[in-house]
């Protein structure tokens, strides 16, 4: 068994991060402490129930969300593209908010829509960090046998401290994923 194929360790093997930290009569300013690196984190909805809306179902993974629902997309601009369980924002809204209780760095989400999708990102004193968007508009073409499938974007947004994202479009539009590092 090679190094790469060694077995993960046990809780009782596992060591704290700052149990790892060397001290070796050196001042404070020259201790190094090992530190874990960010985890990345996929939500692809597939487990939810359609038709559901979402708020607490991933708070484990510290995420909630408001302003969404869980469907399985039956428009073949859409469907062909898309896994079979996305969200789309609740009918009276424009809007997802995804929360996180520890603050990310890096987040984004795969979004189709027929106008532009925008993602904000806002830290803890709701001040905007970083907002990106897929500034493209989707044209329906007037024959259905025209109908090509939405485009599919990868937004992705970084910053110090962020622990809101806002989804916003001006029209109905679906989030296939979510990934972020925590």
């Amino acid at each position: 068994m090679s190094f790469l194929e060694s077995p993960p360790l046990s809780p009782s093997q596992a060591k704290d991060s700052s149990e790892l930290t060397k001290n070796f009569n050196l001042p404070t300013s020259n201790r190094q402490t090992i530190s874990t690196p960010a985890e990345f984190i996929q939500l692809d909805f597939e487990s939810l129930t359609a038709c559901k809306g979402l708020s607490n179902q991933y708070s484990c993974l510290g995420v909630w969300f408001s302003g969404a629902i869980a469907l399985q997309p039956s428009n073949p601009a859409v469907a062909r593209h898309s896994r079979s369980q996305v969200l789309m924002p609740v009918a009276s809204l424009t809007g997802i908010t995804v929360q996180f209780p520890c603050a990310i760095n890096i987040a984004g989400a795969f979004v189709m829509g027929s106008k532009p999708v925008v993602i904000t990102a806002f830290d803890a004193n709701n001040d905007s960090i970083e907002k990106i968007s897929t500034a493209v508009t989707y044209s329906i073409p007037p024959s259905a046998e025209q109908l090509l499938p939405q485009p599919h974007h990868r937004l992705e947004v970084q910053g110090s401290n962020i622990v809101k994202l806002v989804f916003f479009s001006a029209a109905p539009f679906i989030l296939g994923d979510l990934f972020f590092y925590q």
